[in-house]
């Protein structure tokens, strides 16, 4: 009976984490991977054999300008078990298509000492491009040389650039 609530326990713990659109990945101390949920496969399994990431190592899909900055970061998760860690990394996309990810990383330890490293990323190319493209429009209001003053729906001024302080 208890192969059975043991059997059953998993089948959901299995569903809940495919079900996610986070991405769920764990690696061995070395950084290879020994789990991939299918929405990382998804998105970045053609980076591997055959869509197989098992075994591999999880820097293959990361812009090498940010390997050492991972590097830190694992670091710190190894000398600092069940801390969490986030990071923002680039990911390789398809067509040239970098994804934006944020990750939660930390060491978990089990009882007979053998370690892994929990990964849970979400996507967040959306809002960089939000935050870039704003960054661009107040970039061009606080430039111009005509005064410009934003306000909200009941007339609050939320912004106003360098011309609009000499009227």
């Amino acid at each position: 009976m208890n192969f059975e609530k043991l059997a059953i326990s998993e089948n959901r713990y299995n569903s809940l984490i495919q079900s996610q659109t986070n991405y769920f990945v764990r690696l061995d101390t070395k950084g290879n991977f020994t789990y991939c949920s299918e929405r990382y496969i998804d998105d970045f399994g053609w980076l591997y054999p055959g869509n197989d990431s098992i075994g591999e190592n999880s820097l293959i899909d990361s812009l090498p300008s940010k390997y050492e900055k991972i590097q830190e970061i694992i670091t710190k998760c190894l000398k600092n078990p069940f801390r969490n860690y986030q990071i923002e990394i680039t990911k390789l996309g398809k067509n040239e298509h970098n994804k934006a990810t944020k990750w939660d990383i930390v060491l978990l330890k089990r009882d007979n000492g053998e370690s892994e490293i929990q990964c849970v990323g979400i996507d967040i190319s959306d809002i960089v491009k939000a935050e870039d493209e704003n960054k661009f429009q107040a970039n061009i209001l606080s430039k111009i040389g005509q005064g410009v003053v934003a306000t909200d729906t009941e007339g609050n001024i939320k912004f106003f650039n360098a011309a609009a302080e000499k009227i």
